[in-house]
Parts: structure tokens; sequence; C-alpha cells
């Protein structure tokens, strides 16, 4: 039972950066952008 535990954190935590680092892109080249523009 234990390692299925293991495997679904291993998961999430993929899934999670996944999900979180497109975004932090996104938001850091926009920010990036925002400084050039003035």
């Amino acid at each position: 039972m234990d390692w299925v535990l293991k495997r679904t954190k291993i998961n999430f935590i993929i899934f999670a950066s996944c999900c979180i680092f497109p975004v932090y892109d996104i938001r850091h080249s926009f920010f990036q952008q925002e400084l050039s523009n003035r």
C-alpha cells in the first residue's frame, strides 16, 4: 500500500509541475514585456 501512495505523490508532483511551470513562464515573459515597454 505504501508504494501506491509514493507513486501517487510522484504523479501528483509531476502533474503539478506541468501545470505550474507554463503559468509561471507566461507570467514571467509577460512581466519582462511590461518592463521593456517602459
